[in-house]
């Protein structure tokens, strides 16, 4: 038996999926979301539902984020059946949550098991955690999930999909998403939603730094900021000064000629080699990736900061950005506190206004 962890880290579930598919005659899903985005990352399943190959496809409702018109496509193949499990309506109390690909060539089953839904988030993007499972069909485990599916499928509260199960899920559907906007357009929501994501960031940032990882003053120009931000990457010509950087530390963007600070952003990534040009005035092909913690909407002048600062401890005010030469500077604990106190005092400031 092969068992082995697929998390869309090193191992992607969409690939794992196409092994699950690649060469088998049937295949039986059991998924609590499906939506079309799921569909176009499993090349696998689509070839097993052209080729005849017979299919079962079931699928929760709940929350009604799952789209029936991804099952219809799917139905158009000769040998597939799909069918939805209406477990909310019934019994709200529970969800229908599983997640579970097999499917058979011969002897053989490969199954995913795990977290990953059939959306481009589950087979691409998120971070998942599924076992990828090879083994004879007689083993004890795989016999297990077989009739499980079995069971879902015989289930009095799994139905087709019929023109009425259409028509009202739809309907519930268009008021969930209308509901939905409703509120997100409410200004005390996304205020409030704004207030959670700015505390999450301050204590992933008071976590991680000063005392466990280090923090980075990045020194770079206005059009190269608005880059780093969008693409979530920093850059470096000089892979021995990037490297000094870690996953886990923390980054504050100086912007030159504007003589302000940026976003507070923090290392994700170990540093990788790519030297596909983004920025517009060199390659910087040592990088890594970044995800911001908060944002200012608008630049923070830098200038009545540097008294404050070791960092220009001896320096001229006037003459402050002689320090700034260097594009990467390591902070001191006390200047990295000031300066991160200061981007999410700004940022607590926007969200009030």
């Amino acid at each position: 038996m092969e068992v082995r962890l697929v998390d869309n880290s090193k191992n992607v579930v969409r690939d794992a999926l196409d092994d699950v598919f690649d060469g088998a005659t049937a295949a039986k899903v059991a998924v609590a979301y499906a939506r079309d985005s799921g569909l176009e990352q499993a090349p696998g399943l689509k070839r097993l539902v052209e080729c005849g190959g017979n299919v079962r496809f079931l699928v929760g409702v709940d929350f009604q984020l799952t789209d029936l018109r991804t099952l219809e496509r799917l139905a158009h193949g000769p040998a597939v059946e799909t069918r939805v499990y209406w477990l909310t309506a019934l019994e709200q109390k529970r969800n229908f949550h599983p997640k579970v690909y097999l499917a058979q060539a011969g002897d053989e089953i490969r199954a995913l098991v795990g977290s990953s839904n059939f959306t481009s988030g589950g087979l691409k993007t998120n971070i998942e955690a599924n076992l990828f499972v090879r083994a004879h069909k007689n083993e004890p485990p795989v016999r297990d999930l077989l009739r499980f599916h079995e069971d879902l499928w015989r289930s009095p509260l799994t139905v087709p999909i019929s023109p009425e199960v259409r028509d009202a899920y739809t309907q519930l559907q268009a008021r969930r998403k209308s509901i939905e906007a409703e509120l997100h357009r409410d200004q005390d929501y996304e205020r409030a939603h704004k207030n959670v994501h700015l505390a999450v960031a301050e204590a992933v940032a008071s976590f991680v730094a000063p005392e466990h990882n280090n923090t980075w003053l990045l020194v770079t120009n206005p059009e190269n900021y608005s880059l780093c931000r969008s693409g979530r990457l920093w850059g470096d010509e000089k892979k021995g000064r990037i490297s000094q950087i870690q996953p886990g530390d923390l980054l504050v963007f100086y912007i030159a000629g504007s003589m302000a600070l940026g976003m507070l952003a923090i290392v994700t990534s170990q540093v990788f080699e790519d030297r596909t040009p983004y920025w517009p005035d060199r390659v910087y092909p040592f990088r890594c990736s970044l995800l911001p913690l908060a944002e200012p909407t608008v630049f923070l002048p830098f200038k009545p900061l540097v008294p404050d600062l070791e960092l220009f401890k001896g320096v001229d005010a006037k003459n402050f950005g002689q320090a700034l030469q260097n594009s990467q500077r390591r902070l001191s604990q006390k200047d990295a506190l000031r300066i991160r106190e200061v981007i999410f005092q700004a940022a607590s400031r926007e969200i009030s206004v």
